[in-house]
Parts: structure tokens; sequence; C-alpha cells
């Protein structure tokens, strides 16, 4: 099944008289693209919408709006297993202004389940469900992002592997760039900026035995811990 619909919205407001109140009200034309795909067991649904509000010639309540473009998009999937249902969800919105520079919001997500159909065993080497939201602000030759990334709790290891289950965190980051020109680039950032000590679902983990880990305090079995505070700067050119 596919479904096309194209909604152009078109709302124009009169120019206010000079003793008059400005309102809610501005001009705003608006696009948007929908598309749907069904099998016996999932769902497909992806959005696409644009956004125009031009510079408006009278004193409104929404000035801080007016002369900016948007757009956005939106992917889904609704997928039915033996074990359940899955959701999932991908979204960007796009918006630019002639003063304020071009924001961007994304959000992705991962998840997977594997199982060893003969032995019922967890399969190894498997990332929990991860979600990943990030807003980018890019302005003449600045540009920064804030990325916010969530893990969650690793429970269902590989017994045949020895794997180890590992706890869910959260990291925060944040980078910046400046383009002095085409062949010069400054770069730097904070990866994650609170500290927080994880200990990554996929990292290896400490094996040693003996003198190899006398005076370290450190079991065996032990999982590597993650990157701790990181700030960095570079320089980057092109010749």
């Amino acid at each position: 099944m596919v479904t096309v619909p194209v909604q152009p919205l078109l709302s124009s407001q009169r120019h206010l008289d000079a003793d008059e109140v400005g309102s809610s009200y501005f001009e705003s034309t608006n696009h948007a693209l929908k598309l749907a795909w069904r099998s016996e067991d999932s769902l497909w649904q992806f959005q696409y919408g644009l956004q125009d509000i031009p510079e408006q010639g009278w004193v409104n309540q929404r000035m801080d709006m007016t002369r900016n473009d948007s757009e956005q998009w939106n992917l889904s999937l609704t997928q039915e297993y033996y074990w359940g249902s899955f959701d999932g969800r991908i979204s960007k919105i796009l918006s630019e202004t002639d003063e304020g520079g071009t924001y961007t919001l994304a959000t992705g997500f991962s998840y997977t389940d594997g199982t060893n159909r003969d032995t019922g065993d967890n399969l190894a080497q498997i990332m929990p469900l991860t979600i990943d939201v990030s807003l980018n602000h890019s302005i003449g030759s600045w540009n920064h992002d804030f990325e916010l990334q969530l893990v969650g709790e690793r429970d269902e290891v590989s017994e045949v592997r020895n794997e180890i289950a590992t706890d869910s965190y959260t990291l925060l980051n944040a980078r910046g760039s400046y383009n002095f020109s085409d062949d010069l680039r400054l770069d730097y950032g904070i990866e994650n900026i609170f500290d927080e000590y994880y200990e990554h679902p996929l990292s290896g983990a400490y094996t040693g035995q003996g003198k190899t880990m006398n005076g370290t305090g450190i079991a065996w079995g032990q999982r590597v811990p993650g990157k701790g505070r990181n700030i960095y700067m570079g320089v980057t050119y092109d010749f």
C-alpha cells in the first residue's frame, strides 16, 4: 500500500494599520508528502514536510519566526515478531533563518536481538538498545554539535563465549569547528562531559593472570572501562 497525499497550505493575513496591535496571525506555506508500505508483519511510514514563513510586513507575536524555512522528515517502522512488537523512529528537523543560522535536530536508534536457534544461547557481540539525539547549529564559519547517547543494559549475553553483562549509561558530548578557509579548519570538543564511568557492551575484558595482574587490584574478567572525559583540539589543513 502506498499513499501519496500532498497538502499545500497557505494562510495569509491582512496588514495591520499603524495604530493596531499585532496578533498571532502570520503567513506561512506548508507542504507534506506521506508514504506508507505494509507487508504481513511490518509497517513502514515516511513523511516529508516543508514550511516557508516569509518576511512579514506587519507587527505580530510571531516575529521571531519570520524569514524562516524549515524541513522535516520522519521514518518509522512497526514490526511484529513472535516474541512481541518492535517500534522505531528516525526523524530530522532543519530550520534556517537569515540571522540565526541553521539548526538541525536528529534522532536515531538501533536494537538487535540474536539467538542461536540450535542451542537457544544468545549471540555474541550484540549491542543493546542505543538511542542518539543530536542538535547541530551552524552559522557562518562556525559549526557546533551537542550529542546525547543513551545505551541500555545488556543482560542477554552469550554463555558459551563467557560474555559479561553491562549496565546502562548516558553520555553527553559537545563538538565544534571553525573554518578559516576552504583549506584550514579548527576542531575542538569535549567527549563524556560529566566524566561518566561506563563499560562499553562490546569492549574487551581483563583476562591476565599471575604476575600480569599483580598490584592492579583488577579482578579477572573485569570489563575494560570506557573513555573518561576527553578534551581535544586540532587543526586540519588540506593541500
